[in-house]
């Protein structure tokens, strides 16, 4: 134990744990902001800038309640018949829910705790990989830092769209990376899969005929490698599919660039696919038993069209040229395992968002711009520096500068990040209190109305009462997609959503909590290019339909309808006036409850 705390603590690792300790702060800053702002108010729930870490946290906190893999928190389902997103890609789920179990949290404070834990592993795993290319510590570091600090610049997001005046719809700053669980619970593994694998079929510079080091086996490398893609593939997609891509780069230019060591290749390279297979067949049988409406809600694409637009692949062809002239200038040889491992990082963008022309299926290419593909082409253009940089540049001094600027820019785009997010978000969200208040009244399974759809989205991440409708319930795929429109359609109706005198034409003016309802039952993505490659602008027609098919309901609703999903509890919210004459025609209500900003009432069908 002395000696490893000797070699953690030794000069090859004090810039690796300098630079995890910088990246672990701007991590936790959004949350120590907020409560500055707040007067030390805190909330499990403040800093958030992914909407979808609230649905993780409420899987998260339905399987530390003891439900099954298969279940859906915000319709209070379990033992569902078919697998979604969240029951195939269990393992983050499951580690953070243990996690918390042992350290007796909750699971948004077990969020909160990811916050230290993910930044600190994601760097210390990146300058293990960089370091073990570069061999420079300090360059190593200061590389760490650039590489995940620098992600939304070379993805051309965040901070620096608002400062070109570019449309800043998906403006992800603070680190992208640390969205919760997925992809921040991989993205440690991602780096480490990368090193054990460079590890495996690392040759030397190139310049001499160089063959596979044989004072020890690669074998155990190529094992290690094979378990940490079989993690990935049951974490997240995007990260095990892009692992994948980058794989098979790096093992094909590695065979072609030494032939000499294509024999001693074999070995570690079969037993690395061996056990990816391993992985790779139980995953595919869990794909095949995806609930139907998983694909509509996960905008999978059925398309051949090839995609260069993405920012983070056209950066990756720059770095091949710059590799290309490196190479005719006689700074590096091809055979270089540096030129090699840059070469792969660099092209795997191009695969991964050009795969659709083989497999004909897209989805959500835009997860890979915003939670891998930059890095890896930032990797690409820090070993591509390396190469290009007279050795005496490569100093301390130097690194350090580098290291201070990546830092500075991550602290300039945390805190304007952290700045809109109390803009639109001003207050702490409280609906903790009132769906744990609830839960203390039910002693069986019930369902509430929420009328504001944020708490609607955050209750079942302190309590496992079932909610009428979310934005985040379809993506569980646990109903159908008639079933959804009638959840949206019943909060409405219930909610005193009325439709008069709108109108396609003036579908935009509408306030914004009925747009977002009715643009829920529209196939919404269609609309933007960044989602999915068959994009198409939103019709007029289209909205029309759904506005007449909401009067419609509203002209035949009937008890019947009302008792499809029977209530138990109603939430008002004082921030949302709220019109509850018809829920009171086929309910009775009580007098309600006041808590804080909120009035829970309890209801019963009539």
């Amino acid at each position: 134990m002395a000696r490893m705390a000797q070699n953690l603590l030794g000069k090859t690792w004090r810039p690796g744990l300098l630079a995890a300790l910088a990246v672990t702060f701007l991590a936790v800053l959004p949350s120590l902001q907020v409560w500055w702002a707040r007067g030390g108010e805190w909330s499990a729930n403040d800093a958030s800038f992914s909407g979808d870490e609230v649905s993780y946290c409420a899987y998260v906190n339905a399987l530390m309640q003891g439900r099954p893999r298969r279940n859906d928190p915000y319709t209070g389902h379990d033992h569902t018949p078919q697998e979604s997103l969240f029951s195939i890609q269990f393992i983050p789920p499951y580690a953070v829910a243990s996690l918390a179990r042992l350290l007796r949290l909750t699971a948004p404070q077990a969020f909160i705790l990811l916050n230290f834990l993910v930044p600190f592993a994601a760097a210390v795993a990146l300058y293990w990989l960089l370091y073990g290319l570069l061999q420079n510590t300090a360059w190593a570091a200061a590389g760490t830092v650039v590489v995940l600090c620098l992600g939304t610049y070379a993805a051309l997001y965040g901070t620096l769209r608002t400062l070109f005046g570019w449309d800043t719809t998906y403006t992800f700053a603070h680190l992208p990376f640390m969205r919760r669980y997925v992809p921040a619970f991989g993205f440690p593994l991602f780096w480490a899969f990368l090193h054990c694998a460079h590890k495996m079929l690392g040759m030397g510079d190139g310049k001499q005929p160089a063959p596979l080091p044989t004072s020890h086996s690669p074998l155990p490398a190529a094992a290690l490698t094979g378990l940490l893609f079989s993690a990935l593939v049951f974490s997240y997609f995007y990260l095990w599919t892009a692992a994948a891509a980058w794989f098979a780069l790096w093992a094909l230019f590695c065979w072609l660039a030494r032939p000499a060591e294509r024999r001693q290749m074999r070995g570690p390279l079969l037993v690395t696919l061996l056990i990816a297979l391993a992985a790779l067949l139980p995953y595919g049988w869990l794909v095949t038993r995806r609930a139907p409406e998983m694909d509509t809600t996960q905008l999978l694409a059925l398309s051949h069209a090839p995609d260069f637009s993405r920012s983070s692949l056209k950066l990756g062809l720059i770095v091949c040229a710059l590799l290309f002239w490196a190479v005719r200038r006689g700074l590096a040889a091809w055979r270089d395992q540096r030129v090699l491992f840059a070469l792969s990082c660099a092209l795997a963008p191009l695969v991964m968002f050009n795969q659709q022309i083989l497999t004909g299926r897209s989805l959500q290419p835009l997860h890979y711009e915003m939670y891998i593909a930059k890095y890896m082409v930032l990797v690409a253009l820090v070993i591509t520096v390396t190469l290009l940089l007279k050795r005496n540049f490569i100093t301390h001094r130097s690194s350090f500068i580098i290291f201070c600027l990546a830092l500075g820019w991550g602290v300039v785009e945390t805190t304007i990040a952290t700045q809109r997010y109390l803009r639109n978000y001003p207050q702490a969200n409280g609906v903790e209190s009132v769906a744990r208040r609830i839960h203390e009244q039910t002693d069986g399974p019930a369902t509430v109305l929420y009328a504001d759809l944020t708490d609607a989205d955050y209750a079942p991440t302190h309590a496992p009462e079932a909610v009428l409708w979310s934005p985040h319930l379809p993506a569980f795929a646990s109903v159908t997609a008639e079933e959804n429109k009638e959840r949206i359609y019943q909060l409405m109706y219930f909610t005193g959503v009325t439709l008069e005198g709108v109108d396609e034409t003036n579908f935009a003016q509408t306030d914004p909590r009925t747009r977002y309802l009715l643009h829920s039952l529209i196939e919404w993505a269609l609309n933007e290019s960044a989602w999915t490659v068959n994009w198409q602008p939103l019709q007029p027609a289209k909205i029309r339909a759904e506005i007449e098919g909401y009067r419609e309901y509203v002209r035949t609703f009937t008890r019947e309808r009302a008792a499809r999903q029977p209530l138990s509890f109603a939430v008002t919210n004082d921030a949302i006036p709220i019109n509850f004459s018809n829920l009171d025609h086929w309910y009775e209500r009580d007098a309600g409850e006041p808590r804080g900003a909120y009035t829970i009432y309890r209801v019963k069908l009539r």
